[in-house]
Formats: C-alpha cells, structure tokens, sequence
C-alpha cells in the first residue's frame, strides 16, 4: 500500500482537467471553517498497525470547483512505543515511548460530480506528521547520552509525506456541509519510528465564512 510521489502527481493532472468549463456551484468561491474526528491508523517498530482515536479542525478555501485546505489532526494513544537502533542500548536498540500523533497537511481538492442529495470528492496533498510526547527509555551511561538519544528519538519520530484523500460530503444549507473522507500517507522513511503508510478515516462538519472573491461569478477553477 505504499504511495509514490508519482502517483501523487498523476492524480493531480487527472483532477485538474476535468474541471475546465464547469458551471458555478453554491458553495464556489468561498471559505470554510470546520471540525473533524475519526481513527488514524499507523504501525511502528515496536507496534502492529493500531487505530486510535484522532480530532481537528480545517480551514478550506473553495474557488469555482475545487478547493485548498490546511488542516491539522492530533490522535490520541495510550502508551504507545516504538525503538530505533542504537549501539549503547541493550541488544542495540532503543525503546521509546509516545503518547500523541499530530499531523499537519494542505491538500488540493477536486469535485469533479455533482450529486443531488451527495457530492464526492478527490484530493492530492502533502504534510507533516510526528509523534508528541516522545521520551526514551533505559539507563544511560551520561546525561549527555541521554540528551543525544533523546533528540534522535524526537527526529526519529517526525516525517513528511505525501497523500491521496478520498471522501463524499452533503450540503445541509449554503453554508453548512457534512462530510466524510479516507487519507491514505506515503510511508516515512527507513528507520523512523513510524513504520508504513497511516490511513485516517473522518467525518465532519463545515461552516461558511463568506465570500472568498468578491464579484466572481466565472472563470477559473
């Protein structure tokens, strides 16, 4: 399930070109604020793949159809543990600890169909996704080992990625919008604490701020 950058990159050229010529909808040209929650699923090197519980909030700018939204989501564990090598540990390697995920990401949003009562929705994006609470475990010879293995485990533990989003949304009036959306992330690189793509499932609600370009009503996406 790992996702390539290519990949990313066709996606984006496929969601662009079927959005030229399209009319208006009610809700182009606008901005966006909401909240989400769900499951954010991830493996470490310690862990099999686990879903713990994850919430948010987003900022999504919407032109005629497509959109821009920055997000940011924090998953809450409950003594979660991961290990990177390390050849002062005990069998060369070293456990740690964490308690959250956080991940920050801006995504590029298409709405190729218009449905009547549902409106599906693709998207392309990239991010930032790192574990919080991240502490090393075991006896250290010095408190400077201590502190180097500390900020190894923090490095360790931090990743960009990549990422294709998937989801439907219903607009209740022109300013309020439920939706609901699957993200699948690239995977972090070899020795990092997380280990494997992350796939988040969310559901959510967002309100209108108004106008986003006053005077629009054509043109552009």
């Amino acid at each position: 399930m790992r996702v390539s950058f290519g990949a990313i990159a066709a996606a984006t050229m496929f969601l662009a070109t079927p959005l030229v010529g399209q009319q208006l909808r009610e809700d182009s040209y606008r901005w966006f604020v909401g909240a989400q929650a769900g499951v954010l699923m991830f493996e470490t090197q310690t862990q099999t793949r686990t879903g713990i519980p994850s919430g948010g909030a987003h900022v999504l700018i919407m032109a005629k159809r497509a959109a821009l939204q920055v997000s940011i989501d924090e998953a809450f564990g409950s003594a979660d543990s991961s290990a990177f090598g390390d050849a002062g540990a005990p069998n060369g390697e070293r456990r740690v600890g964490l308690d959250r995920l956080r991940k920050y990401a801006v995504t590029l949003m298409a709405f190729p169909l218009r449905g009547k009562s549902v409106d599906p929705f693709l998207g392309v994006g990239f991010g930032i996704l790192h574990t919080v609470g991240t502490e090393v475990a075991g006896v250290f010879t010095s408190p400077t080992e201590a502190s180097l293995a500390q900020s190894e485990a923090i490095d360790r533990g931090s990743t960009g990625f990549g990422s294709l989003v998937a989801g439907v949304q219903t607009q209740l009036t022109p300013t309020l919008v439920l939706f609901g959306q699957y993200q699948i992330t690239t995977s972090p690189t070899q020795g990092s604490l997380l280990v494997g793509p992350t796939n988040s499932f969310t559901a959510g609600i967002r309100f209108s701020l108004g106008g986003a370009k006053e005077g629009i009503r054509g043109g552009g996406y």
